[in-house]
């Protein structure tokens, strides 16, 4: 994991070198992330866990599909539910130009989707 940080300018400038091809630091931009949660997820934790990754947004999406409250139910089901249903637009959405599980974003959406899960015990899929 973090093997954006093992990428710096002595470390391009010598694989440059040992290739037989000359350095010019100004076409190099260093970042330290990949600015999207699925180039992120592919390049820090492999092809298991970027396969992982996709299994939890797909499951999540199902069941987002399978259990939306119906039109006579409480405002708070569709209150939670919805919020669950924005934490995963959001996640799947601006994680293309975004790492968007980490720190707040991923903490909020782990709550809200936790939210909504605990208030499905006992009910049936539509």
């Amino acid at each position: 994991m973090d093997n954006y940080e093992q990428i710096d300018e002595e470390r391009v400038r010598t694989w440059r070198r040992e290739s037989g091809k000359g350095y010019n630091a100004k076409d190099y931009v260093h970042f330290p992330h990949g600015h999207s949660i699925y180039v992120n997820t592919l390049a820090e934790r492999g092809v298991f866990g970027f396969f992982v990754l996709m299994a939890v947004l797909v499951v999540w999406g199902v069941m987002l599909i399978r259990y939306r409250p119906d039109a006579h139910d409480f405002d708070e089901e569709w209150l939670f539910w919805g919020s669950a249903a924005c934490s995963w637009i959001v996640t799947v959405a601006a994680g293309t130009v975004n790492t968007t599980l980490h720190h707040e974003h991923g903490i909020l959406a782990a709550l809200l989707l936790g939210a909504w899960l605990s208030r499905l015990h006992g009910r049936r899929a539509s």
